[in-house]
């Protein structure tokens, strides 16, 4: 427990740049999920998935140029890792939205909150240590 909270302290600026990134991909994917769903009425799972590729876009280009400051490292070392991380969160969103649709009988909406709540802590540490590992260097 000890030394995971000497990384939160070590990482708190890059922890926040990643969770304000994140909270405005959030925002971003919630908000193109509710037209697709909610004014369009598109299958959630295809609401979904408009609303996760849309945010993906913006999030890897801040996480990128903002929160690891890696833009020293060509897209092309960067897009496969990214894409694997992608594929990573996608299917746990789609999973866990899933889940909580046909078997917890919750709203669509709620849960894609959870399934983006879940993937967090996940996409940090792949994103921090080897999406954009570059940025480890300089701390």
């Amino acid at each position: 427990m000890k030394k995971i909270y000497q990384f939160i302290l070590a990482d708190k600026h890059t922890i926040l740049s990643f969770l304000t990134v994140g909270s405005i991909t959030a925002g971003i994917n919630f908000i193109l999920f509710s037209i697709c769903f909610g004014f369009f009425h598109f299958y959630y799972q295809i609401a979904v998935s408009i609303a996760f590729i849309i945010g993906v876009l913006f999030h890897f280009n801040a996480n990128r140029y903002f929160t690891f400051k890696s833009q020293a490292v060509s897209f092309q070392q960067q897009i496969p890792r990214y894409v694997v991380l992608l594929m990573i969160g996608y299917l746990s969103t789609l999973t866990i939205t899933y889940s909580m649709v046909e078997m917890g009988h919750f709203s669509p909406y709620v849960g894609y909150v959870v399934a983006i709540g879940v993937t967090v802590g996940i996409n940090y540490l792949l994103s921090r240590f080897w999406v954009f590992a570059v940025y480890n260097k300089g701390g």
